[in-house]
């Protein structure tokens, strides 16, 4: 897997606490909100934003498990992969909020962006620069996607492994943003469009995918690759290919390195503790 390297730096526009909290409409703030770090426990909470703007607990959210980089990712609306920054941004919080009545997702979105901004004595700025992008193409014996077909049920979870060090990721009718561990992970799409999935090649390698395929049907697929380990002793028993050589030999797609630009969010400083709740 390819590392996104920056090259090079065009356009710089300062971006700080200040003249954030001016783009969010009427100052936005949660009625009342609790940060904490996350401490794994034996529920073994997993990574999921709970209530919100259109469901059936409108007036409470909470983000569980969520690493500081995620939850710029919600406020802002960006990409994991458009956000950089300091040491500090894979730290994992719980934020628990209630939330005035008729508030919409965008205006919760601008509250957790002046939560964090004031809780955690945020600075930042927007920038564009040049990175390693990947371009994904149709390989000439033309791709191994299955056509979607509604009546076909979707891959067997017995097929998959079970290992402590695999992951499992269910992805229908999008991709979810889960964060993996390492070791070997098998994911499946069913009645995914290219862009979905594109979106999903996006999160695993934190780089832009830009769709050269010209495919514009939905597809079901089965994907198995592997994720370095901390060390060479730690390799399964049963090898898998790297995340871009699977994605060649199991969905018939090319996954090409280039340069091109891309719109960052810059987290210059953060603190360590949030201010009292």
């Amino acid at each position: 897997m390819r590392l996104c390297v920056i090259t090079g730096l065009t356009g710089l526009f300062l971006f700080t606490a200040s003249s954030a909290r001016g783009q969010a409409s009427a100052r936005e703030e949660f009625e009342v909100a609790a940060v904490k770090p996350f401490t794994p426990n034996p529920n073994g909470w997993g990574v999921r934003t709970e209530g919100g703007p259109g469901t059936a607990d409108p007036n409470r959210i909470r983000y569980l498990n969520l690493t500081f980089k995620s939850l710029l990712a919600t406020a802002y609306g960006v990409e994991n992969f458009n956000i950089s920054g300091p040491a500090g941004l894979d730290e994992r919080w719980i934020i628990e909020a209630t939330i005035r009545p008729g508030a919409t997702r965008e205006q919760v979105n601008q509250m957790l962006q002046n939560l964090l901004l004031e809780r955690f004595k945020m600075t930042l700025h927007r920038e564009t620069r040049t990175v390693t992008v990947y371009e994904l193409t149709v390989l000439k014996k033309g791709p191994k996607l299955r056509e979607f077909l509604e009546s076909a049920p979707p891959p067997a979870d017995g097929k998959l492994s079970t290992t402590e060090k695999d992951g499992f990721v269910r992805i229908r009718p999008g991709p979810l943003p889960v964060e993996w561990g390492e070791g070997i992970i098998h994911a499946w799409g069913g009645g995914e469009t290219v862009t979905e999935l594109v979106n999903y090649l996006s999160s695993e390698l934190r780089a832009r995918v830009v769709d050269k395929t010209g495919l514009t049907g939905k597809y079901d697929y089965n994907l198995e690759y592997s994720r370095a380990l901390s060390t060479a002793t730690d390799s399964p028993a049963d090898s898998a290919p790297d995340f871009v050589t699977a994605v060649r030999d199991q969905l018939g797609l090319k996954l090409e390195s280039k340069k091109g630009p891309i719109d960052l969010l810059v987290i210059d400083h953060i603190e360590k503790t949030p201010t009292a709740n």
